[in-house]
């Protein structure tokens, strides 16, 4: 099984760095139970006790699902993703929830609360609004 490892941690490493390339990037995570993160916290007092599984959809040329389990919420998740995007490349679109904790990534990205708005901040030239937050003005037509 070891051997098996290089291969897959190689092509996962490839697919992030295509997913970081993508023009728009849908992103969310979830509590999870990792067991052997559930014995570190009993034994080792770690800082951080909680633990995340993040999901992305890149859509470009291709559609890519990445997904991280650990203790990285989503938006930490999303820095160590987009720090494989080119510099040349245009701001992503990323479409998240409005949670604070979402990313501490300082580059220009188009932010959108993805209940309600995909349609628009698709449609959006990323150059014209480079940081840019998108709310959709009525929310209760989704639900």
């Amino acid at each position: 099984m070891a051997s098996m490892m290089g291969p897959v941690h190689a092509m996962f490493n490839h697919l992030m760095v295509y997913a970081a390339q993508c023009d728009c990037l849908y992103q969310d995570d979830t509590g999870v139970k990792i067991l052997s993160l559930i014995s570190d916290n009993k034994h080792t007092h770690p800082t951080r006790k909680g633990m995340y599984t993040s999901g992305f959809i890149a859509e470009g040329e291709h559609k890519v699902v990445l997904y991280f389990s650990g203790r990285a919420h989503a938006g930490e998740n999303f820095d160590s993703l987009i720090a494989h995007r080119q510099a040349s490349k245009d701001p992503v679109i990323r479409m998240a929830d409005a949670l604070s904790a979402t990313s501490k990534h300082e580059a220009p990205v188009i932010e959108a609360i993805a209940q309600g708005s995909a349609g628009v901040a698709k449609r959006m030239d990323a150059r014209e609004r480079p940081s840019v937050t998108l709310m959709p003005f009525v929310v209760s037509g989704v639900y």
